[in-house]
């Protein structure tokens, strides 16, 4: 196989084009983000919904929570942010944190006016800090609506 130029998604993984000289097909190639191996994808487009490790959540609740579950990752592996968007409906402080075995660690904490949010896509992606551990939610006020988007590994 000769390859073309390797570029990155819109989530920060290295892929590339590249050509079968057998069938005289154009593939998508890219890293394994779990294994380090490389895979073959048997379409050339750049659809996230055939990467097993791609994760999109939503969580949204009604007036103040402490430790709601955003993401609740599978036994052994771990999330990884790499774009997220919170918005609330009144003037709260809502705090994101890590459920790690050994106690809850904030990884981001924010003060919001009513009815305003965040957006933010990382360039190194947030991600916790074991396996299995779920990222959390605590709002002091007003409704909550998150979208996380990234990998599970």
């Amino acid at each position: 196989m000769a390859s073309e130029d390797a570029k990155r998604d819109s989530n920060h993984v290295t892929t590339m084009l590249a050509y079968d000289d057998t069938n005289g097909e154009v593939k998508r190639v890219k890293v394994d983000p779990k294994t380090g191996g490389i895979i073959v994808s048997s379409s050339t487009t750049s659809d996230l919904s055939v990467d097993s490790y791609y994760k999109k959540k939503y969580y949204t609740n009604a007036g103040a929570v402490t430790d709601g579950v955003v993401w609740s990752p599978a036994a052994g592996t771990r999330w990884h942010i790499t774009d997220i968007y919170v918005q609330t409906s009144a003037a709260a402080t809502i705090t994101l944190e890590d459920d790690l075995t050994a106690g809850d660690s904030v990884i981001w904490k924010g003060e919001f006016a009513a009815n305003s949010g965040w957006s933010h896509s990382f360039t190194t992606p947030l991600f916790s800090g074991e396996d299995a551990a779920d990222l959390l939610v605590t709002t002091s006020a007003g409704n909550v609506y998150i979208t996380v988007v990234g990998y599970e590994l």
